[in-house]
């Protein structure tokens, strides 16, 4: 989620001309037609909505985004894609997330592919914060709002209409009788509050809400879960992890049980949810999980949101496992538990149910697929709910009918992994790289699984492949910093960390990445006077100055002190960083050899052998880098 202060944007126009109407068709019983502008495909990676796209004729991939205000890109994209970025045309240009505000420029893109539809000189806003890995940017409200849009995530498909004479009529065209269908009122929008809200009762508790497909998962507020009667320190509330946005600040999350959750005639009971102090114009998020457990049509021309259940959780707590990497901070608590299923209860049936609604071309089908696209598909929509065995299913046959295709392999090979089948997604990976030798997602996939299996060298061979082929701009340089982490290649990292901190000096991932470079720099420094331990204190310094407390940057920030021969201030750390996180091997281990210097014996070997119940490869670990007792 985005919104923007300083001076307005003019508006482009862009979205809709460019699309070819299809039929307008009569309304039963009513005077309303709907025309079907385009109908076009979803894929689901996790629970991001990817879209293909070119950036003037190079491949790319968006995230479309109902939550931000303009369509937006990192500063490291443009480099990428060799877009110009202009910073003076609105100098006083900030946009606010969830993490924060941050500085902006703008860059436009000469020829945008979006679904193969062609758009000319499309502005995007650039900014410093990462957006996510493996896509070019966010599709926002300025492609999005000049239209009534049918969000039918759980069958892959995002449907455009324009309206005629619709103004007191249902446009819920899906709905039969039967069906439950919620109809609620939402804000009106404009170029100044693109956002679509609406109102919700939390508890009780009257709220807004923004809709944000943007949003892997819903989320509340900390100031609407007080309202509710949830407070961090409420029975049952549990630690969610930090979370953030675009913008500098991460903030923390804890996950308790509500109630209710109302919007218009359905109500979810005893919902759980991940609440914290996120800056949001709204109360609460309803991301894709939402989204994908429902169908949701919003009519910009009626100011009105049509949503009816489709089944599946509909807040789901699960998040995608992150990468192995060497002690980074920049991911969450391992908290998070997927929500049980929700009970979507008492919903009204309405004039479209009844078959008086108008009429429409391209309605969701629930057919079985017909090709290896579809299947493949479908088998990401089932992945996003957590249906496991169904993507496989889906994904099997993707894989058969469409033998060569890399990346049904390497959707089919991340499921696999996810599911515990690490033989069979590694011949996965095997054939796609036989496929495509150069394919980044499958190299960087194997240089994690010879990680695991502690086979550095392999893993090293492939991570100088990777610095090849990964783009000197792309967003994967950070991933390849903490691969090069685990694979024992600290050295390797540093010049992949100085490129992503120039190119994301607002980021809300900065503090983990000085972390990151701090650590870096200590295990490489030669000596107790090595220059490194300077510049990897200034980076520790500047990580804690960010986070605060944060237990993985005091524990980097001891390992300095710890080289530099400072023993009581390496111990000073680790038992700060300890406090917080008790079975923090490198920690133990290291606070255990700073009291052995100092001649503290028994309290010394305490902690080593702490630190080796946690870790039973800390001792070897650590004396790779000629740290040892």
């Amino acid at each position: 989620m985005r919104t923007m202060s300083g001076r307005g944007f003019g508006s482009t126009c862009l979205a809709m001309l460019a699309l070819q109407p299809g039929v307008l068709c009569a309304a039963n019983a009513s005077s309303c037609k709907l025309m079907q502008l385009a109908e076009l495909p979803i894929y689901l990676d996790g629970r991001r909505t990817v879209v293909p796209a070119k950036i003037n004729d190079a491949d790319a991939q968006f995230v479309l985004d109902s939550g931000a205000f303009w369509s937006t890109m990192t500063l490291a994209t443009a480099k990428q894609y060799g877009l110009s970025v202009n910073y003076t045309q609105m100098p006083d240009l900030q946009i606010v997330g969830a993490g924060g505000s941050v500085s902006a420029g703008i860059t436009t893109i000469k020829n945008l592919s979006l679904f193969g539809i062609p758009y000319k000189n499309v502005d995007f806003i650039v900014v410093g914060s990462q957006l996510g890995d493996g896509v070019a940017g966010l599709i926002g409200q300025n492609l999005l709002r000049y239209a009534d849009i049918d969000y039918d995530l759980g069958h892959g498909r995002l449907r455009l209409f324009i309206t005629k004479q619709c103004r007191d009529t249902s446009l819920a065209y899906w709905v039969t009788a039967g069906d439950k269908l919620s109809v609620v009122k939402m804000e009106s929008t404009n170029i100044r509050a693109p956002h679509t809200i609406t109102t919700a009762y939390l508890n009780g508790e009257r709220i807004r809400v923004l809709l944000d497909t943007g949003a892997a998962a819903s989320m509340v507020t900390l100031r609407a879960a007080r309202r509710a009667g949830l407070t961090p320190d409420s029975a049952g509330v549990e630690p969610g992890g930090l979370d953030g946005g675009i913008g500098q600040r991460r903030y923390d999350t804890w996950i308790g049980r509500f109630t209710s959750f109302k919007i218009g005639d359905e109500e979810i009971q005893n919902a759980r949810l991940r609440f914290g102090d996120a800056d949001i114009p709204a109360d609460m998020l309803l991301g894709a999980d939402f989204f994908l457990s429902h169908r949701i049509m919003v009519s910009n021309s009626q100011d009105k949101l049509y949503i009816t259940y489709a089944g599946g959780p509909v807040f789901d707590l699960r998040r995608k496992p992150a990468a192995p990497a060497a002690n980074t901070s920049s991911g969450t608590g391992a908290t998070d538990a997927a929500s049980a299923p929700a009970a979507a209860t008492g919903a009204n049936a309405s004039a479209a149910a009844a078959g008086t609604g108008p009429a429409a071309t391209g309605s969701a089908s629930g057919d079985e697929p017909k090709d290896a696209a579809g299947y493949a598909q479908r088998g990401g929509i089932y992945a996003a709910r957590n249906m496991v065995d169904r993507a496989l299913a889906d994904l099997d046959r993707a894989c058969e009918l469409a033998p060569e295709n890399v990346e049904y392999r390497l959707a089919r090979a991340h499921l696999r992994m996810r599911s515990g089948q690490e033989k069979l997604a590694r011949e996965d990976f095997d054939q796609a790289l036989k496929l495509q030798p150069t394919n980044i997602e499958a190299l960087l996939a194997r240089s994690v699984q010879s990680i695991r299996e502690r086979d550095y060298a392999a893993a090293a061979a492939v991570l100088d492949r990777l610095e090849l082929l990964v783009p000197a701009a792309s967003e994967q340089r950070v991933a390849l910093a903490q691969l090069n982490f685990a694979a024992r290649r600290p050295e390797a990292s540093i010049p992949q960390l100085d490129q992503w901190i120039k190119l994301h000096p607002e980021d809300a991932g900065l503090a983990g990445a000085l972390n990151d470079r701090c650590w870096a720099r200590a295990l490489v420094a030669r000596n107790a006077a090595d220059a490194q331990l300077d510049s990897a204190l200034d980076d520790c310094n500047g990580a804690l100055r960010r986070r605060p407390g944060s237990p993985a940057m005091l524990d980097s920030r001891g390992l300095v002190y710890l080289r530099k021969g400072k023993w009581d201030r390496a111990i000073e750390d680790y038992n700060a960083a300890l406090a917080k996180s008790p079975r923090q091997a490198w920690s133990l281990y290291c606070r255990g050899i700073a009291r052995l210097r100092k001649g503290q014996k028994a309290d010394g070997q305490a902690d080593i052998d702490a630190a080796t119940s946690v870790d039973a490869h800390i001792a070897e670990d650590a004396a790779y880098y000629g740290i040892a007792p």
